[in-house]
């Protein structure tokens, strides 16, 4: 018979995992919205637009944080003479992380 603390254990492994699964999942929904928010205001279209959402995507899987992301895009950005600022790109991946949770708890694929 197994005890109860190692059933509650097991129970709180299952949930930190589920939990970060969950996690992920959002966040890369959230940047691949950003990255095809980013790819159209850059003039990308079909099969250009998406590659470059999947570079934003890879790009955070390499370089794990927010800020990395707004400097490439922001980067991105300058060399096409598109007029956004940082804050501005950060304001849409905020929207973009309300949408992909949203996408996310309601079963929607990433």
């Amino acid at each position: 018979m197994r005890s109860s603390f190692v059933e509650r254990e097991e129970a709180i492994e299952k949930k930190f995992q589920h939990d970060s699964e969950i996690k992920f999942k959002i966040r890369a929904k959230r940047n691949r919205l950003l990255g095809y928010w980013a790819g159209e205001q850059l003039g990308f279209k079909g099969p250009e637009l998406e590659s470059y959402a999947a570079k934003i995507v890879n790009h955070t899987i390499k370089y794990a944080t927010d800020s990395s992301l707004i400097d490439k895009i922001f980067e991105h950005f300058q060399e096409e003479e598109v007029s956004f600022t940082k804050h501005q790109i950060e304001k849409q991946l905020l929207y973009f992380q309300g949408d992909a949770q949203q996408e996310i708890q309601n079963g929607i694929a990433v």
